[in-house]
């Protein structure tokens, strides 16, 4: 139900400026202008302030580099274990 709020929201241009960790991805993604241009960038600054991605990793939607392909995992936990190689 609140990822279909954060939806119709951004359909309207409204924007969620605090969400629950479960749904920071859903935010994130809701500011699709210019591509996805703020969360490129951030990830961007992140990259570079933490390379290897041990900060709050995926905190406000905002993921490492090493962990990127693993973003739409529902759980943000079985992401880190898959990167890990380990089963749920």
């Amino acid at each position: 139900m609140y990822r279909q709020m954060v939806q119709t929201a951004a359909e309207h241009g409204w924007g969620d400026y605090r969400a629950a960790p479960t749904f920071q991805d859903d935010v994130m993604g809701a500011y699709s202008y210019n591509n996805h241009i703020l969360r490129r960038f951030n990830e961007q600054l992140k990259d570079c302030i933490d390379p290897n991605g041990i900060l709050a990793p995926s905190r406000g939607g905002i993921w490492p580099k090493n962990l990127r392909d693993e973003r739409f995992v529902n759980n943000k936990r079985d992401a880190l274990r898959m990167k890990e190689g380990k089963e749920k």
